[in-house]
């Protein structure tokens, strides 16, 4: 059923809104507003060569989060994963882990020479080893074990401070 043929003045606003929130979202959603990528390009099966920003511009559309905490924390993480990854082709980028992991351990602040703590480090992979995922679900690489998995930053993981266990005796210390 087409919303604006016949039907109450009602529907017809409605339909006019969501036409004017898809003209004005959709350059957006498709990297036209900031410049990523052409209309025309996007991931599939028939295209031979697939670069990172193509994967992380898919990734971007296909899971567009309403919660501003989602898209605020993983902007810097695909932002960074851009600069260093983005005009390289998956199947190479794929090829050597080894330099994957030796970025990843390199990774400074922003404008400093400080470390990035290794808990952002440890994002950096897991968002990398999602975008991974993702290509091999959309058919942008061939599905295999994903080599990102091989990767390990040490301390991302671990508790820094051992937990406490308070007994009755020990609370009214």
């Amino acid at each position: 059923m087409d919303l604006t043929s016949g039907g109450s003045a009602g529907v017809k606003w409605c339909a006019e809104i969501a036409r004017t929130w898809l003209r004005k979202s959709l350059p957006y959603a498709q990297g036209r507003a900031c410049g990523c990528i052409e209309p025309e390009k996007s991931i599939n099966a028939n295209k031979e060569v697939v670069t990172f920003n193509d994967l992380c511009d898919k990734y971007l559309i296909e899971t567009e989060s309403d919660r501003a905490t989602t898209r605020t924390s993983r902007a810097p993480l695909i932002r960074r994963l851009r600069e260093q990854f983005g005009k390289m082709r998956l199947d190479a980028m794929l090829t050597d882990v080894n330099k994957i992991e030796s970025w990843i351990v390199s990774l400074k602040r922003e404008g400093g020479t400080e470390d990035l703590a290794q808990s952002s480090k440890g994002q950096h992979c897991v968002m990398l080893h999602r975008l991974i995922e993702c290509a091999m679900r959309w058919n942008a690489i061939a599905v295999q074990a994903n080599p990102i998995a091989l990767i390990h930053v040490k301390g991302s993981s671990k508790r820094k401070k051992e937990i406490v266990t308070l007994t009755l005796n020990s609370m009214w210390r």
